[in-house]
């Protein structure tokens, strides 16, 4: 009896030892997004519900760019138009990467506003000259950015102003 119930024991042993090596083994759902080298990373397991991952693209702001569209149907356009590449490479994750674009360099010449001006008929003018040509003089400073129709720039000593306009 006492031969049969070690056996039993073992058995038992063995039994619980694969199971919980099987419990273990199965790896929690991927949702990582993190910016690393310059570019952007979302690694997803291809397992995800609907709700998780729309509570992964509603925690960073991701809904722009097609995500669940990809992660429901598969279909990766508006990612690839947008910039993002993605490795199918691994059997239970998508990792898909874009990356940062550079600073341009906001020094140059090319980048400095210089534009003529036609004056009001009611401005004095001397010498006769109509047009007016303005340059943003940015010494010892960063010069301007622009994206698209926004120009970002410092401007100094003037903390309270309200309403700026460039011409």
């Amino acid at each position: 009896m006492t031969i049969e119930r070690a056996i039993c024991k073992f058995i038992f042993t063995i039994l619980l030892l694969f199971s919980s090596h099987l419990i273990f083994a199965q790896q929690m759902p991927v949702k990582h997004f993190k910016v690393k080298n310059n570019t952007m990373y979302i690694v997803l397991s291809r397992d995800l519900s609907t709700a998780s991952v729309d509570s992964f693209i509603q925690k960073y702001n991701l809904s722009d760019i097609g995500l669940m569209r990809f992660m429901e149907k598969g279909k990766d356009d508006s990612l690839t138009l947008m910039g993002w590449d993605i490795d199918r490479s691994k059997s239970d994750l998508f990792v898909i990467t874009k990356p940062l674009e550079e600073a341009k360099d906001l020094i140059k010449d090319d980048c400095r506003i210089f534009s003529p001006v036609p004056t009001p008929e009611d401005w004095r003018v001397v010498g006769g000259n109509k047009i007016i040509y303005g340059q943003n003089d940015f010494k010892d400073d960063f010069s301007f950015k622009r994206e698209g129709d926004i120009v970002y720039f410092k401007l100094k000593d003037y903390l309270s102003a309200r309403r700026v306009r460039l011409a």
